[in-house]
């Protein structure tokens, strides 16, 4: 029973002087806090909603997977938001009506700015992953489960995608 105690006591150790390391800013930044025009990944939002905060959709799809869920896909333009039983989980900004990280860059981070915008980016530089085609994608918070991909093309921003794993 001791062994167990100690155990538990060299892990709440290690959980605590890793998280005195990160501020619950970076932390939240860097885990959980996605957004899209302020509204964060993980809000629930209704057709109504949704509407209200990013207009009216070119487009829209609905999938009833039943058991599953109700999947919805808001297209504008070039762009999408996805929702899963109306909680925003996914995004795909690939034109300049959107812009993603407003609560934590200053001006947010647009289709169009230079991929040098986040040279000194608090919660790490991008990581490049791959060459697609002409352009290349790094990956935006790599050390998560849940990066953010961004598209570049001669050091030009050309997508920002992002999947929410749960």
């Amino acid at each position: 029973m001791r062994k167990y105690y100690k155990m538990i006591l060299v892990l709440m150790i290690s959980f605590f002087s890793t998280a005195a390391a990160m501020s619950a800013q970076e932390v939240d930044m860097m885990l959980f806090n996605r957004d899209i025009n302020g509204v964060k990944v993980g809000t629930v939002l209704t057709r109504d909603q949704l509407v209200a905060k990013f207009g009216e959709p070119t487009s829209y799809e609905e999938q009833d997977s039943e058991d599953n869920g109700v999947n919805r896909w808001y297209y504008y333009g070039k762009s999408y938001f996805h929702t899963k039983d109306h909680i925003f989980d996914e995004f795909a900004v690939s034109d300049t009506a959107f812009v993603a990280f407003t609560n934590h860059i200053p001006g947010g981070l647009k289709v169009g700015d230079p991929l040098s915008k986040l040279d000194n980016f608090k919660y790490g530089k991008p990581l490049f992953d791959k060459q697609i085609d002409d352009m290349l994608r790094y990956y935006l918070f790599y050390t998560a489960d849940n990066p953010v991909c961004l598209y570049v093309k001669d050091g030009i921003i050309v997508d920002i995608t992002y999947h929410d794993p749960v």
